[in-house]
């Protein structure tokens, strides 16, 4: 009879832990800001911009590349950005000549997008 409470109690602070971290908002500094640098910003800087894309400041990652809107915020779905970072088809797949990039930055980019693609005015990425 007493392993019910115990295993009701155990299942309320596993959902509630899940909750606390899912609640966490990204911060662009801390959690995207680095994805960026050591991943994409190698093809998408003022010197060589592939695919008419740049991700070294917010004005031009917000107005997107040859195929328009790559990061629309609120709406990771929507973003051809998620969408290369998830394909299959290698030919598409960011970054290209390189590793998928791991799950959980994926994952990261995907709620940073969800959450309204916060990206402070003033900051830039460079090499």
């Amino acid at each position: 009879m007493r392993a019910l409470p115990i295993k009701t109690a155990a299942a309320t602070v596993a959902l509630f832990t899940a909750s606390v971290f899912a609640a966490e908002k990204i911060d662009f500094a801390k959690d995207i800001q680095p994805i960026f640098k050591s991943t994409c910003i190698e093809c998408h800087n003022p010197k060589k911009v592939k695919g008419k894309f740049r991700l070294d400041n917010k004005a031009d990652a917000m107005k997107g590349g040859k195929e328009g809107k790559d990061i629309v915020p609120g709406k990771a779905e929507d973003s051809l950005m998620y969408k290369l970072l998830i394909t299959k088809d290698e030919d598409d797949r960011m970054p290209q000549d390189k590793d998928p990039l791991p799950k959980d930055k994926i994952e990261k980019i995907k709620q940073w997008i969800n959450e309204g693609a916060n990206w402070p005015d003033g900051v830039t990425i460079s090499k």
